[in-house]
């Protein structure tokens, strides 16, 4: 309660203008006040209670005694009463005191000269509800929002100048600082509250992820060859640019028929040609290009390797193309000729005609390497 209690500039001297204040207004009662000449003269006065306390803005009645030399209650006497400092508590004619300001103020009562006081300590309205503004928030991880914390008097009205605690039920959710800003740490609900005075308002915060800003896919391009795959990673982010986990991730191409990709980012070059890979979430995207380049030859296998054929008739060869991994190189074109034409030709496609009896090769070229089988012409 200290910290509320404003001292007055000098209690003493204003002390004594108040007693001096009173013993002039008392002369002036004396020859005013219409007084049995037969009474008693007035002694000593008593004030009670001797001690009191009142809250700023309400009342506390006072009331003074007056008494002669044997103690015994003088009657119908003038009452004239003084606050030391009116900024603590006024005093009505009657007595009734009035707080003003949060402190403790002396009260005299002069009844034909003679003054007794009474010690009034002014008390800072109570506390008797606290309001949260704004009662209830959502934010996202990350983000944050400021809260207001008001005192209220038991009639509604706001106290200013009153201290706030604030306290956070979940700070694994939400923390809170000492001026009330919240801020989300993961999402979830957590109550904030802010204690004034013993009293406790509560405002309910929701934490939600904090919404994907972009997404970034490494490595940002990739060539392949026909045949290949390779992994990509995507990286859902937010307005800052901090990695964001845990959120669902859909992959596409805009030509599949260059490049595939499956729904965990393993992408296969299927033909020669250039790709965008995108990966997306949240309605944000990124993207990555991938070039595909046709596969270098290795080899090239004819079957059957030696074949024979009667004048006349004709059979199919098949050429393998491999690459230097051992793969089958689809889609490869291939050349086919025949050694000797006289003896046996081949077409576009490895179909070998017998013309006449004899042997020939017939090769096949794809790229720079060439494979070859040997077929044998006889007469049927």
């Amino acid at each position: 309660m200290q910290r509320y209690v404003r001292q007055m500039k000098n209690p003493r001297l204003s002390w004594m203008w108040a007693v001096a204040a009173l013993a002039a207004a008392a002369g002036a009662a004396c020859r005013d006040d219409a007084l049995d000449p037969s009474g008693e003269a007035v002694a000593t006065v008593e004030v009670a209670p001797p001690s009191a306390t009142v809250v700023v803005g309400a009342t506390v009645p006072l009331t003074a005694t007056a008494l002669d030399a044997a103690g015994k209650v003088v009657t119908g006497r003038r009452v004239l009463w003084v606050s030391a400092d009116p900024n603590f508590a006024t005093v009505s004619e009657n007595g009734v005191v009035t707080g003003k300001y949060v402190g403790t103020v002396p009260i005299a009562a002069s009844i034909e000269g003679k003054t007794a006081t009474a010690e009034v300590v002014v008390l800072p309205v109570p506390v008797a509800s606290v309001r949260i503004t704004p009662s209830s928030r959502d934010i996202v991880v990350g983000g944050s929002v400021r809260l207001t914390a008001e005192a209220l008097d038991p009639q509604g009205a706001v106290i200013a100048g009153r201290p706030v605690t604030w306290t956070t039920s979940r700070p694994n959710v939400a923390t809170v600082s000492g001026d009330g800003l919240v801020t989300g740490v993961s999402p979830g609900g957590v109550a904030i509250t802010a204690t004034i005075e013993g009293k406790s308002g509560v405002a309910a915060v929701t934490v939600a992820p904090a919404p994907v800003a972009s997404v970034s896919v490494s490595p940002s391009s990739a060539t392949l060859v026909v045949g290949e795959t390779t992994g990509f990673e995507a990286q859902p982010r937010n307005a800052s640019g901090q990695p964001l986990s845990g959120r669902a991730v859909s992959w596409t191409s805009n030509r599949p028929q260059v490049a595939s990709v499956n729904a965990t980012g393993i992408v296969f070059a299927v033909a020669p040609g250039t790709a965008t890979i995108s990966a997306s979430s949240e309605g944000k995207s990124g993207s990555a290009t991938v070039t595909v380049l046709a596969p270098s030859v290795h080899r090239v296998e004819v079957t059957p390797a030696d074949a024979t054929v009667d004048e006349g008739e004709s059979f199919r060869l098949t050429a393998t193309v491999f690459d230097s991994r051992g793969n089958v190189v689809l889609g490869q074109q291939v050349q086919w000729t025949s050694s000797d034409t006289r003896i046996a030709t081949v077409d576009e496609t490895g179909r070998v005609r017998g013309l006449r009896q004899g042997t020939v090769t017939i090769t096949a070229t794809a790229g720079d390497k060439s494979g070859s089988a040997r077929v044998r012409v006889r007469d049927d």
